[in-house]
């Protein structure tokens, strides 16, 4: 048995915005206009997460969405977690979507944890024939399956097995730094990530680390 991990998180916003943006019609966009576009997206997701497997005899499929409590924030202390994203304003169909995933879907909301930790616990339990589907760069961090599909300018990745100690490079523009694996996960801790608002080391920038 196979099982699809997918991010449900991203593709609350991913969905939901593309809804928004993809109406042609007048005013604002029905929901099931937001529904279909869901079941697509999903539908294109497992699919090309399988092409990782041998013809798989059987699959199931699980959406994890993140709960409201995070242990991050009470730790982070120096900058409030995600605090810069305080002020992000949901796509109109947010709420419905969920909804409508939780009801039509396989879907776990976590408890005091992100839905990123819980992927990773969950494609640890059999990395064999589990598989990870998130835009996030993050979930590359960690040893098992990972597909991510393409959005926009942002090609996909995968699917691939990370193993090892990973790879690491410097963008083009040397601003960054790219990559899988815990080479990745301790560039990060040393740089901090400025999405998540999380600090790095003084005077550590993508070169140095």
């Amino acid at each position: 048995m196979v099982t699809v991990l997918i991010d449900g998180d991203i593709l609350l916003y991913e969905v939901g915005f593309g809804v928004n943006t993809g109406w042609k019609g007048e005013g604002v966009p029905p929901f099931d206009y937001a529904a279909e576009m869901l079941d697509a997206r999903i539908n294109f997701i497992v699919h090309s997460a399988l092409c990782a497997f041998d013809n798989p005899e059987a699959y199931r499929v699980r959406i994890l969405l993140s709960g409201p409590e995070n242990f991050r924030i009470q730790i982070a202390k120096r900058k409030g977690y995600k605090e810069n994203r305080k002020d992000s304003v949901k796509p109109f169909h947010y709420h419905n979507i969920k909804a409508y995933m939780q009801n039509v879907y396989d879907v776990t909301v976590t408890d005091g944890i992100e839905a990123d930790d819980a992927l990773c616990i969950e494609r640890a339990k059999d990395i064999e024939n589990t598989i990870v589907c998130s835009r996030d760069k993050d979930l590359r961090q960690h040893e098992g399956w990972i597909y991510s599909w393409e959005i926009g300018k942002q090609p996909s990745f995968g699917p691939f097995f990370v193993e090892g100690y990973g790879e690491i490079e410097l963008s083009k523009d040397r601003k960054k730094i790219v990559g899988y694996g815990p080479k990745f996960f301790l560039s990060q801790c040393l740089t901090g990530d400025t999405v998540d608002n999380v600090c790095g080391l003084p005077g550590i920038g993508p070169v140095a680390a």
